[in-house]
C-alpha cells in the first residue's frame, strides 16, 4: 500500500447501485466441493444450482422436522409410555 492517496478527483457514489444486491461467497470443504462438483457434471447442472437445491432441501427437512416434534408426543422406547416433552429449543420471552 501507499503511504497516502489522492482522493480530490474522487465521485463520491460513484459504484452504488440502488437495490443492488449482495451474493454471499460460500467456499465450501475439499471434498464436498468435490461431490458437489461430480453431482453437478452428472446432471448437467450448475454448481450453484445444485448447492442452492441441497440448502433449499435440508431448510425444509429442519422445518418438518421442528413441526413434527413440535406435534407428535414423545414415547419412551423402553417402556411404551408417553414421555415428558422437552422445553422448545427457543422459547419466546
Amino acid at each position: 500500500m501507499k503511504p497516502q492517496y489522492d482522493f480530490s478527483t474522487a465521485k463520491r457514489g460513484r459504484f452504488y447501485r440502488k437495490g443492488a444486491t449482495l451474493r454471499l461467497p460460500i467456499y465450501l470443504g475439499a471434498k464436498l466441493q468435490d461431490q458437489v462438483e461430480s453431482r453437478a457434471t452428472r446432471t448437467g447442472r450448475d454448481v450453484g444450482d445444485v448447492v442452492n437445491q441441497i440448502v433449499k432441501n435440508e431448510i425444509r427437512l429442519i422445518d418438518e422436522l421442528a413441526t413434527h416434534k413440535e406435534t407428535e408426543p414423545r414415547v419412551a422406547a423402553d417402556s411404551g409410555t408417553l414421555a415428558a416433552q422437552p422445553p422448545p429449543l427457543n422459547p419466546e420471552r
